[in-house]
């Protein structure tokens, strides 16, 4: 099949989550979690925990992101539509396999949850422009970090807002108002790397 087909980004982004998490960071962080002094150390230092999950999930899935960008479309331009099919394709995995175990449970015990999914979908698809657009420009580097930074964010002020105000609506205005930034942020400068490409 053409790699430029547009089913291609899509399964290719769910496979690059499959890898970054399932494959990767999960096991490594149940490897580490199975030493009883790391596990006390987490449980007596919940804040750097926090902070070190957070940016092991950023630095794990941009990173694969970025390296699929580079092995499959190397010396290609990749559309913004074909930028956010990849982006879909990687939410959509992480939904499946974070909801595939609950989805028998009725809408209104999901709804949080799916709510913030949705927002989740929302941001992937923001991050995957980002560092498709940039690196159709050949900024991959700054690309790839501001994407890292943005995860990041993400992921620790929802943590951190749950963990110390107990708050799920907090926690979920948090991921709407970010995951809306990243992809607002992420749209304008795909609109500004197409026109420098023309």
């Amino acid at each position: 099949m053409n790699r430029n087909h547009s089913i291609v980004y899509f399964m290719a982004g769910a496979f690059c989550f499959f890898i970054a998490q399932p494959l990767l960071r999960i096991p490594l962080l149940n490897a580490l979690q199975s030493n009883i002094h790391v596990t006390l150390w987490m449980q007596t230092h919940l804040l750097l925990t926090m902070i070190v999950q957070s940016l092991t999930a950023g630095l794990f899935e941009e990173t694969t992101r970025l390296l699929f960008r580079h092995t499959l479309w190397r010396h290609q331009t990749v559309s913004i539509k074909n930028a956010l099919l990849f982006g879909l394709g990687h939410g959509l995995m992480e939904v499946l396999l974070v909801l595939g175990p609950v989805i028998n449970h009725d809408f209104l015990t999901l709804f949080p949850a799916l709510f913030e999914r949705f927002f989740a979908v929302l941001a992937h698809m923001g991050l995957s422009l980002l560092i498709f657009s940039m690196a159709n420009v050949g900024r991959s580097a700054p690309a790839w970090l501001y994407a890292v930074i943005m995860h990041f964010l993400f992921n620790i002020g929802a943590v951190v807002i749950l963990r110390f105000t107990g708050s799920v609506l907090f926690s979920e205005i948090w991921i709407a108002v970010v995951s809306v930034f990243i992809f607002g942020i992420a749209w304008r400068q795909a609109i500004f790397m197409e026109r420098k490409l023309q």
